[in-house]
């Protein structure tokens, strides 16, 4: 456990980069010094930390030698070939811990990159909101999710071919991905409406929230009816999602409620002072940002409980690592103090979370 917490002291450490770079410089060394960090403790762990891990070397190792590797992994032919092509080049079972963890955290650093102007406190976001642990146990679904990022950045950059062939190949590594492409939608709004329709949005998706809490089992029937080619999996899925979860993060998700509340109103009085003048809020990336995390919280606190639901909400919560340090310092004179009091109250609930060994992360031990 104390490795985590090591890890969160050596990015605060990493930060003396900006005494010796100028601030554009500083941004892009400081984030490959923590990435290669991070990447580096999740490649080489143990196949015992993470729920999930030692299945993972199980089906890279089936997958490099059957002849039908494309029906090893469900719903996942990008995946499926990446692993038989690795296999190729490299047939040990640590291999694809390594390539994953090189992959996820590659996608989640861009992300920060191109979408946070505080990537200190960012990065720590990362571990205190247990994203990164999380990658350990799911990390094909993270893939995805990093991949979709990708994509959007190339989306709100106006590069459309590009953006495209990064959602592709996000669908091609875990299909529940297909839940991220209402920020699809949320990047097209900004542009059509300046941003204006951010509270018909919210109204929108809570209310969206509130019917699928109600009918989501015959949603997923009615998806297996639409799309016979995915119906096994689609049925698949239903289970999975009827199984009951400890409703462990309600705690965190009740706590970043408050700032995702916060945020609308900081909205408000921008739109109606007509202060524009932040480049987040020009570039419609706050509302995009609020969007987001608004989905997260909903179905955070409608289904605490529900497995299924807890994996959906996953693929939004990213956008809480640029959303806290932008919020915190748009609304907030002493941003360091700030971000001491809100990262001192996630450290806590990390904490909770690490001792109830969340995603299998505990204890963590090297790869022999």
């Amino acid at each position: 456990m104390l490795i985590y917490y090591l890890l969160i002291l050596g990015e605060l450490m990493l930060s003396a980069v900006y005494l010796f770079f100028p601030q554009k410089k500083a941004k892009k060394v400081y984030l490959i010094a923590v990435f290669v960090l991070l990447t580096l403790v999740m490649a080489f762990r143990s196949q015992q930390v993470g729920v999930d891990a030692a299945a993972y070397c199980s089906y890279y190792m089936r997958i490099g030698i059957s002849d039908q590797f494309m029906n090893i992994v469900n719903a996942a032919p990008l995946y499926s070939i990446y692993n038989r092509l690795l296999y190729y080049l490299f047939p040990y079972e640590q291999a694809i811990l390594v390539f994953n963890a090189i992959i996820v955290n590659s996608c989640f650093g861009y992300f920060i990159y191109k979408r946070s102007e505080h990537p200190v406190f960012s990065s720590v976001c990362y571990l205190l909101l247990y994203t990164y642990m999380n990658t350990f146990n799911g990390t094909r679904q993270y893939i995805a999710c990093g991949l979709f990022l990708v994509g959007i950045i190339f989306l709100q950059e106006k590069k459309t071919v590009r953006a495209v062939l990064w959602m592709i190949a996000a669908l091609g590594v875990h299909q529940m991905v297909f839940v991220m492409l209402p920020i699809v939608l949320f990047v097209l709004m900004q542009r059509w409406t300046k941003g204006k329709s951010l509270f018909w949005g919210a109204g929108i998706i809570f209310g969206g929230s509130l019917i699928l809490s109600r009918f989501y089992q015959q949603i997923l029937l009615l998806v297996a009816r639409m799309l016979p080619a995915y119906r096994k999996y689609v049925e698949g899925l239903i289970p999975f999602f009827n199984e009951e979860a400890q409703g462990r993060n309600i705690y965190l998700t009740i706590f970043l409620s408050i700032f995702v509340v916060l945020g609308y109103f900081k909205f408000y009085e921008d739109i109606k002072t007509g202060r524009f003048r932040d480049e987040r809020v020009q570039s419609g990336e706050f509302y995009i940002m609020l969007m987001a995390t608004t989905v997260s919280i909903s179905l955070g606190l409608l289904f605490a409980s529900n497995t299924g639901m807890a994996r959906i909400r996953e693929f939004y919560s990213p956008y809480f690592l640029t959303f806290l340090p932008y919020l915190l310092y748009r609304m907030v004179k002493q941003y360091k103090a700030a971000c001491f009091a809100v990262g001192s109250v996630l450290m806590v609930v990390m904490t909770i979370q690490l001792l109830d060994n969340y995603a299998g992360v505990v204890p963590y031990v090297f790869w022999r």
